[in-house]
């Protein structure tokens, strides 16, 4: 069971940061000039609050998270900026910092950098290389971001079957920040998992999918962060919401 629960903590890894695949995105532009504010030093402070079924706020912030730029870097011929996160939480009332990546940002999106997917011996995710996905797209209605096939066997187990993410561009929307009113962009991407681990003749099944949500107000940042998920047993749904309080731009 435990390289089960491995298998399912690097996946989840994945989902919520992306991974190295080349874009195929839709033939449909959209007609708007976007654009994500990268310099070092610049950073973006959010609360955190659950939400419902409803994606309605339930109760006071769990916590916080501050998405922080930092400095410039050229990874596999792509220029972008290191990325860090520090997040809090109410219940622990402590701080953690966890460096994750790096980000970059052109005329054509919002691109990830994921590394160290694969170091972990029998990593089912051996054949993703890191890279960079882009993880908004600026210019079309929908894009795929990645579609990893799994198929991992030996003599006595198997593990088949794909993972996921795809986006597409939901609309514009107005929101308030600070007191000021923005035109923003509503983005959303799905994460699909579905695996069959099979030993000793019988098999288990992971079906899992994830909807995440960005708001972006362009030359400021994002603005809203929404992930949502279905319990598989109830059927029911809720997630976490991410709302922008603060932010620095250099």
């Amino acid at each position: 069971m435990k390289r089960i629960e491995n298998i399912i903590v690097l996946l989840v890894l994945v989902m919520l940061l992306g991974a190295c695949k080349d874009d195929d995105s839709s033939t449909n532009p959209s007609d708007e000039s976007l654009s994500f504010p990268l310099a070092e030093g610049n950073y973006w402070m959010y609360e955190v609050y659950e939400i419902d079924a409803n994606e309605s706020k339930v109760g006071e912030k769990t916590g916080t998270n501050k998405m922080i730029i930092g400095k410039a870097v050229t990874i596999d011929g792509r220029a972008g900026f290191g990325f860090s996160e520090e997040s809090t939480s109410v219940d622990e009332d402590e701080e953690d910092e966890v460096n994750f990546t790096a980000i970059s940002s052109d005329d054509e999106g919002l691109y990830i950098y994921f590394s160290n997917l694969t170091e972990e011996e029998g990593n089912p995710l051996e054949g993703l290389t890191p890279g960079w996905t882009k993880l908004i797209d600026f210019k079309n209605q929908t894009w795929e971001a990645l579609n990893f096939p799994i198929d991992e066997k030996t003599d006595t187990t198997a593990l088949v079957g794909f993972f996921k993410m795809i986006g597409s561009k939901v609309g514009n929307v107005e929101v308030s920040y600070k007191g000021k009113t923005y035109d923003a962009v509503k983005f959303k991407t799905t994460t699909i998992l579905d695996l069959a681990f099979t030993a000793d003749e019988v098999t288990i099944d992971f079906e899992g999918e994830e909807d995440s949500y960005y708001v972006l107000i362009s030359g400021v940042g994002i603005f809203e962060t929404k992930s949502i998920e279905t319990d598989e047993e109830t059927e029911l749904k809720g997630g976490t919401i991410d709302i922008l309080v603060d932010h620095n731009l250099n």
